[in-house]
């Protein structure tokens, strides 16, 4: 077969923060409805028509009932922390950076918490340059310094909240440290680390087809006490659907129709005042929000052998804002919103798949693929990477013709939300290693390796959807060695 083009590397994360579109013709898309997505270069939700591909930008999604009271815990650029005089923070795939200055220098950050109640703040930490030196956490003035070492270490301070409600990392000793999973909590010890928001990275996005069983929020779909509904105000969308409404300890519901045992909900909300606390009811399971002044968007699980076909939403006498309520059966997180008025609506399957008639080499070939795939669950651990390689268990079953089977190959993610894929293949092997690890070797006769196209982000018949984005997938015509292989699978 000649090879016309030597493979081809997919950056969609640097498509879409340079460009918002796909812009390369190798990538086949079809959906035969319409989509949202968040625009990569506004950060605003907003409809793409049908057979445009996703390329997104990252998308926040908070968790309902959460025990992680700390924003943005492994995202230190964003604008709720206080940089306080920090000549370098940079991200990097073992951490954040942190280069403190001499004198009144600090990594900090306001929670509002329960005055007189014990709050206990933990972080992973660990030195730069290998020396053991000291971090200082403080809150409301009080402060314990804590040893930083080589190796990854979970360093925590428990102090009871007071009126100021702030606490900051300063340094002890030494000046760079690395550092992630921030967490407060509610608590006299530190516990099992929860991010909270999940974050999604830009990139493509491909999703499997789905249902909004949620009407519109309005008076028109919405039941509950008399004055919710107020009027309208601006959506995420830029739309002017957003309903503003003001709960005097009151609520809003929405019947489900063929209510499932197992659905996420979710919707975007926000109040004029930070702090504003709601509820929000999904069958049997209820958690506490906690608003802010911006645009968020929350979710909540419920999973119960009786149905319960209702979502319900309510809070104490102040305004909160309200858009894309979704709920969707059989899910453990919510996929892109999907408008509805007084009827479920479903969205297609998105499928994304590459020619490889004029590149693919049959005597050997690498494939390299990152993906991000948000948070997981019990039944939502599996998906596709974008190519028929199956990494758990590390084995390649051919169909009779000794083809690759295209939906015969995934990658399971287990418990990770972000992971990179490098696999190398020939006629007798496999070699591959992932986020950086052990090379897995599995010898055996496979013959050719015949393939006619890749599928990105789910089976060629739409079954376990990628349910996040894919970031970058390369294929070289050559099949790498074991130290650049495992290389090549560290996350960017």
């Amino acid at each position: 077969m000649a090879i016309l083009r030597k493979g081809f590397n997919l950056d969609f994360a640097a498509m879409a923060k340079q460009l918002g579109v796909l812009n390369d013709p190798i990538v086949s898309f079809s959906r035969s409805t319409g989509a949202t997505r968040i625009n990569p270069l506004t950060g605003v939700v907003e409809s793409v028509a049908a057979n445009i591909p996703r390329i997104c930008g990252r998308q926040e999604l908070w968790k309902a009932g959460c025990k992680n009271l700390c924003p943005y815990s492994n995202d230190f650029t964003n604008a709720a922390w206080n940089l306080k005089s920090l000549s370098t923070v940079v991200a990097t795939s073992d951490g954040t950076l942190v280069t403190f200055q001499p004198g009144d220098s600090y990594l900090g950050m306001f929670a509002a918490l329960q005055v007189g109640s014990p709050y206990t703040i933990s972080a992973k930490v660990k030195s730069v340059n290998g020396s053991a030196y000291n971090i200082v956490i403080e809150q409301n003035g009080s402060s314990s310094g804590l040893p930083v070492t080589a190796d990854w270490t979970t360093i925590s301070y428990t102090h009871t909240a007071g009126a100021a409600q702030y606490w900051v990392f300063r340094p002890g000793s030494g000046t760079s440290v690395l550092i992630k999973d921030v967490q407060v909590e509610q608590s006299a010890v530190a516990t099992t680390y929860e991010p909270n928001p999940v974050v999604l990275q830009p990139g493509l996005c491909v999703e499997g087809a789905a249902t909004n069983l949620a009407f519109k929020m309005s008076a028109n779909y919405w039941g509950g006490a008399p004055g919710w509904n107020v009027g309208f105000t601006t959506a995420p969308d830029g739309s002017g659907e957003a309903v503003r409404g003001s709960y005097v300890g009151s609520y809003i519901y929405n019947v489900l129709t063929n209510a499932p045992t197992k659905f996420v909900f979710s919707f975007w909300a926000k109040a004029p005042v930070n702090g504003t606390t709601v509820n929000m009811e999904a069958g049997y399971t209820m958690r506490t929000l906690t608003l802010t002044t911006e645009w968020r968007r929350y979710f909540l699980v419920e999973n119960n052998a009786t149905p319960r076909g209702y979502v319900f939403i309510s809070g104490p006498s102040a305004e909160i804002h309200l858009w894309g309520p979704q709920v969707e059966a059989n899910a453990e997180v919510p996929t892109a919103y999907i408008p509805t008025a007084g009827a479920a609506v479903t969205r297609a399957a998105e499928i994304a798949s590459v020619d490889v008639s004029k590149i693919w080499n049959p005597n050997e070939g690498t494939i390299v693929c990152e993906a991000d795939f948000g948070p997981v669950g019990p039944d939502r651990k599996m998906a596709y990477c974008p190519m028929d390689y199956q990494f758990s268990p590390m084995e390649r079953v051919p169909d009779t013709g000794n083809q690759v089977v295209v939906a015969g190959w995934w990658l399971d993610f287990g418990v990770l939300t972000r992971a990179k894929i490098a696999q190398a293949v020939k006629p007798t092997e496999i070699r591959a290693a992932g986020n950086g690890g052990s090379i897995v070797n599995r010898v055996a006769s496979y013959g050719p390796l015949t393939v006619t196209s890749i599928i990105l982000g789910a089976g060629s018949n739409g079954n376990c959807p990628l349910n996040g984005t894919i970031q970058r997938v390369a294929y070289l015509t050559y099949a790498l060695d074991d130290y650049t292989l495992k290389s090549a699978s560290i996350v960017s």
